[in-house]
């Protein structure tokens, strides 16, 4: 993995992975992708799961018609599914129908296997987000951003699909010195990019969402050194009358 992104073509003035390189990479890696992240001590759909239970489940149970049934939070949009691993980590928590939606064939047949996802669809995922009509209960998308510089048409084509009070929850890797870009993101060694967190927290913001929390978050090893990043829940507020 290491070899095949190091080498990529990604401009430095790139605003995202291009998408046909996201493809080639992921295609290449989804025999391996599960072992590999495990053995890097990747903690996202842990970190996704625990942000679940304070931010969206708690307040879900009070509303919950019996006291002992949490109620169903869904439909979820699972964006850059990969093979699943969101999907496993939070399986046996009261959300669903669960669709997904990712750039790799080979990725997405490793979803399909797991058969936890009512549907999956092979595709951009901000295209998606235009194309598709639907409103969704919850959105994730658990190491996605690292390939999108430019974070404003992502949160603009995720805004209208979340169901008012509705809520966002991803992971971004955090923007540490030195590096080269506008301060906001840049592209790393490793063809990912970081964000900083001010910047995500405006951008969020101008796309109409309320930031609910932005908290700080190792997301794995590399080299033996951890990546520092950060857990994203964003969400849409209720129309003001």
């Amino acid at each position: 993995m290491r070899r095949v992104v190091s080498a990529a073509d990604v401009p430095p003035d790139a605003t995202r992975a291009p998408v046909d390189y996201v493809r080639r990479v992921f295609d290449g890696y989804a025999d391996r992708f599960e072992e590999h992240l495990i053995g890097l001590g990747y903690r996202i759909p842990g970190v996704m799961r625990s942000a679940l239970r304070e931010y969206l489940l708690n307040e879900t149970d009070a509303g919950s018609v019996d006291p002992g049934i949490p109620a169903l939070v869904g439909p979820v949009l699972d964006l850059g599914c990969g093979t699943g691993l969101a999907a496993v980590a939070l399986a046996d928590l009261p959300l669903g129908p669960w669709i997904g939606v990712d750039l790799s064939p080979r990725m997405l047949r490793q979803a399909a296997a797991k058969h936890l996802y009512a549907a999956l669809h092979d595709g951009d995922i901000i295209d998606f987000l235009d194309g598709d009509p639907r409103q969704w209960g919850l959105i994730l998308a658990a190491d996605v951003l690292c390939y999108l510089g430019a974070l404003e048409p992502l949160f603009a084509a995720m805004y209208p699909r979340l169901v008012p009070g509705s809520l966002f929850i991803g992971s971004a890797e955090a923007l540490v010195g030195p590096y080269f870009g506008n301060g906001d993101w840049a592209l790393g060694r490793l063809g990912r990019f970081a964000h900083a967190k001010d910047y995500v927290a405006r951008a969020a913001s101008a796309a109409g969402f309320t930031v609910r929390a932005m908290d700080a978050e190792v997301q794995r090893q590399d080299a033996g050194a951890p990546v520092d990043g950060f857990l994203i829940v964003l969400e849409r507020p209720h129309a003001v009358h």
